[in-house]
C-alpha cells in the first residue's frame, strides 16, 4: 500500500525506461527501507500538525495569562 505518490507519472516512466542503467548501483533493500521511512513520516504529518497547533495555542494562552496577571499586579500596586 502506498500512502503517497513519491514520483510523478513522467518520473516513474523515465525510471522504468532507464532501469538497466541503475542495475547494480542501488541496493534494493536500502531503497525500500528509506522509502518506508519516508512513507511513515509523510503519514505522521497531519497528526504532528494537529499536535503542534494545539501546543502553540496552549503556549499562547499561557503567555497571555501571564501578561494579564502582570498587568493586574501593576494596576493594583
Amino acid at each position: 500500500m502506498c500512502f503517497f505518490q513519491m514520483f510523478t507519472d513522467a518520473e516513474r516512466l523515465k525510471l522504468k525506461e532507464d532501469v538497466q542503467d541503475y542495475n547494480g548501483k542501488f541496493l534494493k533493500w536500502a531503497c525500500l527501507r528509506i522509502y518506508k521511512e519516508m512513507a511513515v513520516a509523510h503519514k505522521a504529518r497531519p497528526v504532528n500538525y494537529i499536535l503542534l497547533t494545539s501546543l502553540v495555542k496552549e503556549a499562547k494562552e499561557a503567555y497571555e495569562a501571564v501578561g494579564s496577571a502582570q498587568e493586574a499586579q501593576r494596576t493594583n500596586s
